[in-house]
Parts: C-alpha cells; sequence; structure tokens
C-alpha cells in the first residue's frame, strides 16, 4: 500500500550526480534515492535521514544498512558501501527490459524497507538531436544582440501504451540542475507520434560553442508523478512561511510498521545523444 506524506522543502539535494531527494518537516525519517537503469554502469541507491523544517545542518547518511535489488527473472545485486550515504553494485550492472526489479533496505537495527516490483520499459531511441535560437540584448551589454540556442528533440513514441519520460540536459558536461530545469513529459498528446521537442528547453541558455547532451528517461507513472509533484511544489515555493503543504506519495514503506519513509526508488531506461552548437 503506498503511503502519502506531506512534504514542506523539497529537493534538499539536486545535482548531476545523484537524484532527488525530498526535506520535510519532520527530521530523523529514512530518505532512499536512486534508480536501477538500463546503462551499464555501477548502479548506486542513496540513504541519509531528513531533517527539521528549517534545520540547516550537514547531511546525516545512514552507513550501516543492506541494500539489495532483486528481479522477477531470478537476478539479485547487492549493494556496498562507499562513502556519503552512497550503496554501490559490486561490478558494473544493467537492468533488462520486461523485467520487474524491487528494492529491498534492512537497516542496522533489523527493520526492513521495500519497493514495490517496477517494470523495467525501454526507452525509444532518439531519433533526431538538433538545435535552434533567438536573439537578445546582452545582459552585459545592451547594445550588442546575441544568440541564445536551445535544444530540439524528436524520439519516436511506441504508442502501444502510455509512456512517460524525464529529460536530463547537459552543459558541457554540466547538468542544468535547478528544480526548473527537471523536464517531465508524458505522451497523452503524441501518442505513437514522433514529437518535436523545443518549448521545453525555453528555460536552457547554450550559446556559440557549447556542447548539448541530453539523456531521454522512461520512467514509470508513478515515478513521473513522484518528480511532478516535487517540481510543482519547489518552483512554487515563495518563503517558508508560505509553503502549503501537500501529499506525495513514496513508493517505499517499511515491513510491519507505519513509519514514514521518504524519497523514491524506480527504473529508469535512458537513452542519449549530444551535438555541439557551431556556426
Amino acid at each position: 500500500m503506498k503511503k502519502r506524506y506531506y512534504i514542506l522543502i523539497l529537493f534538499g539535494l539536486f545535482s548531476c550526480d545523484t537524484e532527488d531527494v525530498p526535506r520535510t518537516g519532520a527530521g530523523n525519517l529514512l530518505v532512499v534515492q536512486g534508480w536501477f537503469t538500463d546503462l551499464d554502469t555501477f548502479q548506486t541507491v542513496k540513504l541519509s535521514l531528513s531533517q527539521d523544517f528549517l534545520v540547516n545542518e550537514q547531511e546525516t547518511y545512514v552507513q550501516d544498512a543492506g541494500v539489495f535489488v532483486s528481479g522477477n527473472n531470478g537476478e539479485s545485486y547487492a549493494y556496498d558501501y562507499v562513502g556519503n550515504g552512497v550503496y554501490q553494485t559490486r561490478d558494473k550492472e544493467k537492468a533488462s527490459s520486461g523485467v520487474n526489479y524491487t528494492l529491498t533496505i534492512t537497516l542496522s537495527d533489523g527493520r526492513i524497507i521495500t519497493s514495490p516490483g517496477e517494470r523495467m520499459k525501454r526507452a525509444p531511441s532518439i531519433d533526431t538531436l538538433g538545435y535552434d535560437y533567438y536573439e537578445r540584448p546582452s545582459e552585459e551589454n545592451q547594445s550588442i544582440i546575441e544568440q541564445v540556442y536551445y535544444p530540439i528533440l524528436q524520439f519516436q513514441d511506441p504508442g502501444s501504451f502510455s509512456n512517460y519520460y524525464r529529460i536530463k540536459a547537459y552543459k558541457n558536461d554540466t547538468l542544468f540542475a535547478q528544480p526548473e530545469n527537471m523536464i517531465l513529459i508524458n505522451d497523452r498528446f503524441f501518442n505513437g507520434n514522433k514529437p518535436k521537442i523545443e518549448n521545453e528547453f525555453a528555460l536552457l541558455e547554450y550559446f556559440r560553442n557549447d556542447s548539448i547532451s541530453l539523456e531521454l528517461h522512461e520512467i514509470s507513472r508513478d515515478g513521473y508523478e513522484f518528480l511532478r509533484l516535487l517540481k510543482s511544489q519547489t518552483t512554487s515555493l515563495g518563503s517558508a512561511s508560505s509553503v502549503t503543504p501537500s501529499p506525495i506519495n513514496s513508493n517505499l514503506q517499511y515491513l510491519n510498521s507505519n513509519e514514514a519513509v521518504l524519497g523514491y526508488w524506480g527504473t529508469a531506461s535512458i537513452q542519449r545523444d549530444g551535438i555541439k552548437i557551431i556556426q
């Protein structure tokens, strides 16, 4: 059964080599972040503890847990602690399309946290990656007109079922990591077609000789809804005193306990492409 929690501040961490960590009004709740992907890489899960609202202290990591991912194909993967709350597979691994994967975490006091099985889909290949530009006065010198570039992405949506996507954009290998730069789309209006994705990149700014790198992630509907609500609440925050809590679903829960778990763990199929702006 999924549980609903009230989140006050979100995205305690949002960087290029980690995922999304919510922060809440309650302290010392387990926060789980991670995705099991079909990239041939060391898969990771990060465990930490939440902080009280408005507390700005050093992040507390969970260092002594047992972390395992298992698939309904009989495969299982043990994760070892490597530091800063991060647990990593012992070898490079990649998820297989069509397999349901489950995360199990055993804490040092014997409590167990599990996720429901999440099926690995296969993200469509990126057909074309290009760019266009608009002109504006330079912020440094209003008399100079500069060209600001943005990506244009096309891929073939499968059309056989509903699909949910997240796009990560990098500029010269640096992720656009602000909450408003999180790009989430579904195929409600282009199911089975080849969409031209460009308006979604309106807030990204590239310039001549920059490199554009994009990752197209196919995720589950639950993962999409979790990230969509995180983005919605984070980008609408005015001040701490004006925040209105909203329910957020976590797909993680303790066995035999109603204690809250924060965060999300799921599967993500990833396709990559890149291009350099040359004019």
